[in-house]
C-alpha cells in the first residue's frame, strides 16, 4: 500500500505550513552548543584516559616502593599497551555513537523537527565537524606514531617489541583514543540526520515526524489503561478525526488496525508506518 492511496488529514488544514530553520528560537546559540559537544567531551575523555594511564605508572612506583619490581614484571609492556589502546578506542566508539544518537534525536525533537535538514546550517555544521575530525584524528595519530618511531629507532634489534611498549605509544594511547571520539560522534550524528531527512512529513515538512499507533485486543485493555489515557473499544488520535473500533479486528498485523500520524501537525494516514512516501 502506498502512503497517498488512503491519505487523510485534518479537514481544517488548508495549506502546507511554511517555516525557516534559522528562525527557530535562539537558533545560533543552540547550534553552537550542539556542535561544541563532541569536542568538549573529547577533552573530558582525554582526561579520563590519561588518568587510567597514569594509574598504570603509579602502580609501578608503588610496587617499586615495596620492592616488588614493576607492573611489567607481571604483565608484558606490549600487552598493556594493546589492551589500553583497544579499550580507549572501543570506549570512544560506543560512547560517541550513543551520545551522538541521543543528543541529535533530542535536539531535532525538542525543536519540533525544524532543525537538521539537509543543506541547512546545523546539517552543514555536522558535515564540517566530520571533515575536521578526520583531519585532526589522522594528524594526531600520525604524530604519535612518528614520535614513537623516532623514540625506538636506536633499538632496531627489538624494533617491534619496543614500538608497541608502554614507553611512549602506551603512554600516548590516551591521545589516540580521545582524538577518535569526535570522528565517531560526527559519523553517527550525520547518519541520524540522514534517517530523519528521509522521514519528512508530507504536510508540514518537519523531519522525524512519524508516529505509529494501533488498536489493541481485549487482552491488552487492562494493561494499556494503566499506562496511558485510553478509551476501551476505540483508538482515536489526531484531533479525534480518525477512529478505529478494535472490536472489529483480531490480528495485530491487520493494517486496518494502525494509523500513522505526524507528531507535529494534523497529518495522519491508515497503515502501520512501513509505507513509502513518494
Amino acid at each position: 500500500m502506498e502512503f497517498q492511496t488512503n491519505k487523510v488529514t485534518n479537514a481544517y488544514l488548508s495549506k502546507k505550513e511554511e517555516w525557516d530553520e534559522t528562525e527557530v528560537f535562539n537558533y545560533k546559540k543552540k547550534i553552537k552548543v550542539q556542535l561544541a559537544a563532541p569536542w568538549f567531551t573529547m577533552i573530558v575523555m582525554l582526561g579520563i584516559y590519561a588518568a587510567v594511564t597514569m594509574a598504570v605508572w603509579a602502580a609501578n612506583i608503588v610496587l617499586g616502593i615495596f620492592g616488588l619490581g614493576d607492573v611489567f614484571k607481571y604483565v608484558s609492556s606490549q600487552l598493556v599497551t594493546v589492551v589500553l589502546l583497544a579499550a580507549f578506542i572501543l570506549i570512544s566508539f560506543f560512547a560517541a555513537r550513543a551520545h551522538a544518537k541521543k543528543k541529535t534525536q533530542k535536539f531535532v525533537i525538542e525543536n519540533r523537527g525544524e532543525v537538521g535538514h539537509s543543506g541547512r546550517p546545523y546539517s552543514k555544521g555536522i558535515s564540517r565537524g566530520l571533515f575536521f575530525s578526520i583531519i585532526i584524528s589522522a594528524a594526531g595519530i600520525a604524530g604519535v606514531l612518528f614520535f614513537n618511531l623516532i623514540y625506538v629507532l636506536d633499538g632496531m634489534e627489538n624494533f617491534i617489541t619496543q614500538f608497541i611498549s608502554m614507553d611512549l605509544l602506551g603512554t600516548l594511547a590516551c591521545v589516540i583514543g580521545a582524538l577518535l571520539y569526535p570522528l565517531f560522534y560526527h559519523l553517527k550524528a550525520q547518519a541520524v540526520l540522514r534517517s530523519f531527512d528521509k522521514d519528512t512529513c508530507p504536510i508540514c515538512s518537519r523531519s522525524n515526524y512519524r508516529m505509529v499507533k494501533r488498536a489493541v485486543n481485549k487482552a491488552e485493555d487492562e494493561v494499556i489503561s494503566k499506562q496511558v489515557a485510553y478509551t476501551p473499544g476505540k483508538i482515536a488520535y489526531v484531533y479525534g478525526q480518525f477512529i478505529i473500533d478494535k472490536t472489529k479486528y483480531t490480528r495485530e498485523t491487520d493494517e486496518s488496525c494502525y494509523i500513522t500520524y505526524c507528531r507535529y501537525c494534523s497529518f495522519y494516514v491508515k497503515g502501520n508506518g512501513t509505507e513509502q512516501i513518494d
